[in-house]
């Protein structure tokens, strides 16, 4: 009896707090005509459509792309996803050129240190030193060119079986 009610209480302390975020991310895809979508095909062929959506019913996807409208089964629909805008790549280039400038410093700091110069002498902190100057400059030069280059976001969507309805996808759940 105990062990029933500390369950039911810690039930509704979850509901409490993580019910609401859960029901939150449950909307349902807004897949208004006029929307960007990929369409990816079923195996065998993983063939690739992009274009705009047309109508979504319980049978097809009909869509419009540059050879005119098309429509596609939903059962052979392996995939689909719906564009959320394009946006910039300066995160993903902060990144790449921190790391790549970061390790390029780290190991030009360890080549120069084990050189037997009597000239200069390079400790453990000037490895540091450079590392971190080096990365710093990648991070922000990856970042400028990162900002000047723009990539499509896609949000998949799950097709659910009550009569094609088209549903976002849970990311807490899948």
């Amino acid at each position: 009896m105990i062990t029933a009610r500390r369950s039911m209480v810690l039930m509704a302390v979850l509901e409490m707090f993580y019910g609401p975020s859960l029901l939150a991310s449950q909307t349902t895809a807004h897949t208004d005509s006029g929307s960007r979508v990929r369409i990816t095909m079923a195996k065998p062929s993983k063939q690739r459509h992009l274009g705009t959506l047309v109508s979504l019913d319980q049978d097809s996807v009909r869509f419009l792309d540059s050879s005119g409208v098309n429509a596609v089964p939903v059962t052979s629909v392996g995939r689909l996803e719906l564009s959320r805008g394009r946006r910039s790549n300066a995160g993903k280039g902060a990144i790449i050129g921190g790391v790549t400038a970061g390790a390029l410093g780290l190991i030009l700091g360890l080549a120069a240190s084990t050189e037997d110069d009597a000239f200069v002498e390079i400790g453990t902190g000037e490895i540091a030193a450079v590392t971190v100057i080096l990365g710093a400059g990648g991070a922000g030069i990856g970042a400028l060119i990162g900002a000047t280059s723009k990539s499509e976001h896609w949000e998949p969507v799950a097709l659910t079986s009550d009569f094609g309805i088209l549903e976002h996808a849970v990311p807490a759940l899948r």
